[in-house]
């Protein structure tokens, strides 16, 4: 501060008129000129040299002030001023925050509130939100919670209003103890840890080692929704909240547990289901389903909680059940596949032939590409000629539907005989056989001998693409 009054006043005299060399000094400059030097390097008493002495605007003594005072302290000065808090003390927070101003008005706020202590000053003081921290202490104050361990609570924190909502609503709840304390002020989201902490303490399980696993989790927003649906549903026990914070994805078992909620399913089967997935929302989903379908029993929650795809699961056992085939053993098959939908699919056109049996069954469920069997079972199915020897023919095939369309096109010929089947079946390009069976037909020469001799391993030409031109 001395350095910046020898510049000013060195600069003020540079610039000293025939008025002033007459006159002397503003009275403002004169008391400055006469404080000790101490005095001199304290801000607070050249401030009120010139409040006692005021300059007017624009002169040199009031450039001399613009010097010293930037005009946002100014501004802070006259707040304080305007509510008689004029002080050394008060003066020292304004002057150095980077934002004089606002901490004015926090220090006036804690005033008017009668908690402007030293205590409170040092907390506005050192805080980066001066307006922020002076609510949670005024809000503290108002609930009667003002101690030094809360104030130091806040004032650790970016957020101070949120430590101090959260501090009431664990005294509210009498539990603000000393380690709930610590746990709230210590984590990003004190406001929703105090709620976990409450839906702990109600259903009497808040033990040290419980809030310990809450301070570390890094979503307890999650947390709280769902152990707040247990425990509406009298389902937060001890065994319960572990399973909700040892998953992955708490939220998603928050918003499982609101589907679940919201069709009134919540019991503790159910739960088990839901937290023991890596996806609980689409087991949520597939209990639904289950449920609306009238089939929400034991066996089918088992199968979908216990498959990668819920949904699908639960789809395909009200498929089954529609169709009157939601039996064990195809429940089973649905279970136990990758693709559920594809094995009913395969199912239900094998029952409408009335060829659903254990052996096809099997059959289906063990093909290593069901996607091509059961698009197969359509072909047949439309042409209407899935009967079980043409089902033998696509399921032992390396392409199963392109044998079915070989057998589609034989039938259209009228040419599906048991000799033309097996040709069909056991060549590795069997459209080309039918194609072939079918014009030998058309000019009156499909017998057993031309047959034999297309199906030759030494006439393999004869079924290519290049014959199909030059010799059919």
């Amino acid at each position: 501060m001395l350095e910046a009054i020898r510049i000013a006043l060195a600069q003020y005299d540079r610039e000293k008129g025939l008025r002033r060399k007459v006159l002397g000094d503003h009275s403002a400059i004169k008391a400055i000129r006469r404080l000790s030097l101490e005095d001199q390097n304290n801000p607070f008493k050249i401030l009120q040299c010139f409040l006692q002495n005021p300059p007017k605007a624009g002169h040199a003594s009031d450039v001399v002030r613009q010097a010293l005072f930037s005009q946002v302290c100014w501004a802070a000065i006259l707040t304080l001023r305007g509510a008689d808090l004029l002080m050394q003390e008060n003066f020292d927070v304004v002057a150095r925050h980077a934002d004089p101003e606002v901490v004015a008005w926090a220090l006036r706020s804690l005033n008017d509130a009668q908690i402007l202590i030293p205590e409170n000053r040092d907390v506005v003081a050192r805080h980066a939100d001066p307006v922020a921290v002076a609510s949670a202490l005024l809000r503290l104050n108002d609930a009667h919670l003002l101690t030094p361990e809360n104030r130091e609570a806040v004032a650790g924190y970016a957020n101070p209003g949120a430590v101090a909502s959260a501090l009431r609503a664990l005294n509210d709840a009498h539990i603000l103890t000393p380690e709930n304390r610590e746990v709230v002020a210590g984590h990003a989201n004190p406001e929703t840890v105090a709620w976990v902490l409450l839906f702990l303490k109600d259903a009497q399980i808040l033990t040290p080692e419980n809030r310990e696993v809450v301070a570390r989790h890094a979503n307890p927003g999650a947390v709280a929704q769902a152990l707040r649906d247990l425990n509406d549903a009298h389902l937060l026990t001890q065994e319960n909240f572990n399973a909700v914070m040892r998953h992955a994805d708490p939220q998603e078992v928050a918003w499982a547990w609101s589907a679940l909620n919201a069709a009134h399913l919540l019991m503790q089967e159910n739960f088990d289901a839901v937290v023991r997935h890596v996806s609980p929302g689409a087991v949520a989903i597939a209990l639904r389903i289950l449920n609306d379908a009238q089939i929400l029993m034991l066996e089918n929650r088992e199968a979908v909680k216990n498959h990668v795809n819920p949904g699908a699961v639960a789809s395909a056992l009200c498929v089954l059940n529609r169709a009157h085939l939601l039996t064990p053993e195809n429940r089973d098959a649905v279970k136990n596949h990758a693709d559920p939908g594809a094995v009913v699919g395969a199912l239900c056109r094998l029952n409408e032939a009335h060829i659903l049996t254990p052996e096809n069954r099997d059959a289906v469920k063990n093909h290593a590409d069901l996607d091509a069997v059961t698009q197969s079972l359509g072909t047949l199915s439309y042409a209407r000629i899935l009967t079980q020897e043409n089902f033998d023919a696509v399921k032992n095939h390396v392409d199963p539907d392109a044998v079915a369309r070989a057998l589609r096109d034989l039938n259209d010929a009228r040419i599906l005989t048991q000799e033309n089947r097996d040709a069909v079946k056991n060549h590795a390009d069997s459209q080309a056989v039918a194609g072939a069976l079918c014009r030998l037909n058309d000019v009156h020469l499909l017998t057993p001998e031309n047959r034999a001799t297309l199906l030759s391993p030494e006439n393999a030409y004869l079924l290519t693409p290049a014959a199909r031109d030059s010799v059919w």
